[in-house]
Formats: C-alpha cells, sequence, structure tokens
C-alpha cells in the first residue's frame, strides 16, 4: 500500500463534497450574511484548501490497488462526517461528537438527527441534504461499478450485492448511472411540487426521498404535512421512496422501454409482494391508516421518514416495521438493510433443501434467482452475511441496552431498543424516542459504530478477512 496514494486519494475524494459546502456556504453568505451562514463558509473554506493543497502535491502518486481502494471507501465514510462534524459543531455550537454523528447519520441515510430543522439555518438543512444525495449515489456506484473488481475472496460475500453492467466500461456505467440518479432526483423533486411542497421543502425533501436518506425539513417530518391535511403530500413521498430502493438496473429496464425486463424481475416482484402484504398488516388496529402505511413504505425502503409517534404503538406494529427495515430496499439502489436479493437467494435455499426429498431420483436440480443460477458458495455467502448482520443487531442492541440501563434510561423496554438499533444498523432514521442529544455518549458512539458498520455493509470486515486469507494463500 502507498501512503501517498492513500492521502491523494482521501483527499482528492473529500474535496468535491467540501466544495459543495464552500459553494453553499459563499451563496448563503451573500444572500443573508448571518453569522451562521458566515461560519459555514469560512470553516468549510479552512477545511477544503489542506484537502486541495494534499490532491495537489500527491497528484503523481501511484494508482491504488482495488484491495487499497476499499480501504479508501472505508476511511471515506468516517474522514467526511468528522471534517462535515467540525463545521455542523462550529456553526451551530454542537458538540464534536454530535457534530460528527450528524454528519455520518446524514451521510449514510440514517436519518437520525440531534438538530431541530425548524431552527436551524437553511444553510444547514441543503448542507445535510447534500450529505444525504451524494451517500447514496455513492453506494450506488460502489455497489454497481467497483464491487466487481474486489478481490475474489472478499467479492464473494457481495455476489448479489453487484449491480447488472449498463454500459460497458466502468467510467460509461458511472456516467449512466448518476445521469439516471439526476434524472430522478429531479422527478422527486417535481413530484414533491406538484404534490403542493414549496420550493426549498421540495428541493430538500426531493433528494433524501431519492437518496432513502430521510432527514426532513420540519421537526415532525411528515406528519407536519398530514396535520394539514396535505396527504397527498405523503402519497408522493411513499412513491420516491420505492422507487429509491428499486434496483438501479431495473429502473433503466424501466425508462429505457424493456418492460419485460422489469416486471420478470425478483426483486420488482418481492417488493410489490411485501408491499401486498404489509401495508394491510400495518393498518390494522389504527384509525390513522395513512400515517401508519407511510412508516411501513420507509421501514422496507430504509429511507426514516417518520409520520407519528411511533413509541405509542402497538408493540406488533413495531415488530412489523423492525422485520421490514431489515429485510430493506434492492440491492444496487440507495437502500440499506439486507437487501431484497439476499432474501430471496436464502429463502429459494430452504425451499430447495427441504424439496430435495421430494425430488425424483436422478433429477438434476439447479437454484436460480432470475437468470442467474447460483451455486453452493453463492447460497453461502448470502447466508454468512445474513448471519453476520444478525449477530451485530443481537450484540450491538444488548449493548445498547445495557449502556441505557447503566446510565439510568430505563424508561425503554428491550423491544424498543432493539427498533432503534435496527432502524441504525439498516440505515433507516425511524425512531421511537430513544436516539436524541441527550444519550450518553458512550451510546452515540455505540449507534454512530452500528450506523458505520450497516451502511458500508462490512467493507472493513471482510478487508481485514481478505488481507488475511491472501497472505496464507501466498505463504
Amino acid at each position: 500500500m502507498h501512503i501517498r496514494s492513500l492521502l491523494f486519494s482521501l483527499s482528492t475524494i473529500s474535496l468535491l463534497p467540501m466544495t459543495v459546502a464552500v459553494l453553499l456556504g459563499a451563496y448563503f453568505a451573500l444572500l443573508d450574511r448571518s453569522p451562521h451562514d458566515i461560519e459555514f463558509f469560512l470553516i468549510s473554506l479552512l477545511i477544503s484548501l489542506p484537502l486541495l493543497s494534499v490532491s495537489y502535491l500527491l497528484r503523481n502518486s501511484p494508482p491504488l490497488e482495488v484491495r487499497d481502494a476499499f480501504l479508501v471507501i472505508s476511511l471515506y465514510w468516517l474522514l467526511l462526517p468528522a471534517l462535515s462534524g467540525v463545521v455542523l459543531s462550529i456553526t451551530l455550537d454542537l458538540s464534536l461528537v454530535d457534530g460528527f454523528f450528524e454528519s455520518l447519520s446524514a451521510m449514510s441515510g440514517a436519518g437520525f438527527s440531534f438538530i431541530n430543522p425548524d431552527n436551524a439555518p437553511p444553510v444547514v438543512l441543503l448542507w445535510r441534504t447534500a450529505l444525504q444525495w451524494l451517500g447514496g449515489i455513492s453506494i450506488v456506484v460502489i455497489g454497481g461499478a467497483f464491487l466487481p473488481l474486489f478481490h475474489s475472496i472478499v467479492r464473494s460475500l457481495y455476489v448479489v450485492e453487484v449491480g447488472a453492467k449498463l454500459a460497458p466500461t466502468i467510467i460509461s456505467t458511472v456516467r449512466t448511472v448518476f445521469l439516471l440518479y439526476l434524472f430522478l432526483s429531479l422527478l422527486s423533486i417535481t413530484i414533491f411540487l406538484l404534490a403542493g411542497m414549496d420550493l426549498f421543502d421540495a428541493l430538500n425533501n426531493g433528494l433524501t426521498a431519492i437518496a432513502t436518506g430521510g432527514m426532513s425539513t420540519k421537526a415532525n417530518s411528515f406528519y407536519y404535512w398530514y396535520e394539514r391535511g396535505q396527504s397527498e403530500i405523503l402519497v408522493a413521498a411513499m412513491i420516491i421512496m420505492i422507487i429509491g430502493a428499486t434496483n438501479f438496473s431495473d429502473l433503466y429496464s424501466l425508462l429505457t422501454g424493456n418492460f419485460s425486463s422489469f416486471f420478470r424481475s425478483p426483486e420488482v416482484k418481492s417488493m410489490a409482494l411485501l408491499l401486498l402484504i404489509l401495508l394491510p398488516l400495518g393498518a390494522l388496529g389504527t384509525e390513522d391508516v395513512l400515517p401508519a402505511l407511510f412508516n411501513v413504505v420507509s421501514a422496507i425502503t430504509t429511507t426514516g421518514f417518520q409520520a407519528g409517534d411511533i413509541s405509542s404503538q402497538s408493540d406488533e406494529y413495531k415488530i412489523l416495521l423492525i422485520v421490514a427495515m431489515m429485510i430493506g430496499g434492492a440491492t444496487f439502489s440507495t437502500a440499506a438493510g439486507l437487501k431484497l436479493k439476499r432474501v430471496i437467494v436464502a429463502a429459494k435455499a430452504l425451499y430447495f433443501e427441504l424439496s430435495r426429498p421430494l425430488a425424483p431420483a436422478g433429477v438434476v436440480r439447479t437454484l436460480r434467482v432470475g437468470d442467474k443460477e447460483l451455486g453452493e458458495s453463492d447460497v453461502s455467502s448470502v447466508l454468512s452475511y445474513m448471519f453476520l448482520y444478525a449477530l451485530t443487531l443481537l450484540i450491538s442492541s444488548a449493548l445498547l441496552k445495557l449502556v441505557l440501563d447503566l446510565y439510568g434510561d430505563s424508561d425503554h423496554d428491550y423491544l424498543d431498543v432493539l427498533f432503534e438499533t435496527t432502524s441504525a444498523l439498516s440505515c433507516v432514521g425511524l425512531s421511537v424516542g430513544i436516539i436524541s442529544p441527550e444519550l450518553p455518549l458512550v451510546a452515540k458512539l455505540l449507534i454512530a459504530f452500528i450506523i458505520y458498520v450497516g451502511r458500508i455493509e462490512f467493507i472493513a470486515l471482510y478487508l481485514l478477512v481478505g488481507t488475511y486469507q491472501r497472505r496464507k494463500t501466498t505463504l
């Protein structure tokens, strides 16, 4: 590994979002000239200049190996929130930990927030939106363009995560993905405008919805519009959230007129089936049907927009949302969670094994998901990932419950803690009220770690495993 290459890559990819922060700060500083806007601009600029200097001075560094590129990705998802955290902590007088948490939550699409958006400066709200939007496209590009290049030992663990090629080369694939993402973002903003939002709200919520980010411009999230009788805005958001959680390959097929490929997609059919099952269950036993359905869609798409107080809902409803958040959206999308294709593979593998004794003797059976034939290694990689997710969820929820009890917060039972932990690990943002600025420091750091490993899907851990296996096999 070349340290110069590592520093060059980290500074270069961090420079783009920080440049966005500088431009936003400059615009609002010239427009409003408020102290918050000027501080935001100056701090963003002071952080960007060293990044620019390092990027320029190390521009002739040797290219990274693919394995090292994923180390850069793992570090980038910590570095950018740290840099943004400094900007937010100074601008809003937050602690450095709270600023880091806010930024990591935004970039990862987790959507938990320590900021009251009703009182936050517009520049901060737009910066959070930019972080969520950039985080969304980053995840799509990683899954669709770069995972196929990863070292084989680690790549096998992400066999179902890799997106179909949308173009012949990596560069053209990234370009196609970006243009598709840009089109869907503009479409989302337009839909919200037509539904009755003003331009600022439509811009922010449109970009975060397509990124399945979940940070809204209102303290009550989408319940704000529901209380005002604007139910069409909630319906519009549900449509956009589903689009954001759909496989970009399938969306590309739909937009290019390949309808048969779109409707044959296992993930499209599975999402439709899940919604048909979960939505009626979510509507049971409640008078406010639309908010209940809205939260179900928000959970399955891992967006995190919220309508109403979930903490007062029944345990059955919370369990339903937990299951939805665990499953998550499609692969090669901005959504998180286990992902639909992994769940499909696991379900088909279970059926395949249970039906084995009933198959006629001598018949050759194959396990297929869509057009892809899966082998034992493919199934093993899916099951190992699901096991790692479940183990992380159980251990982290137990630790969070223990921390809360030690610090005297015994108002929440284990189901509430499990709900919040699942929301963090699947980068959703739905909350029963546990995650707040009043959390003890240890709990904040624990939840930040859960969000981090959930968003990058344990890449850092697999890097260690892959490196160890590579060295072991070359000895």
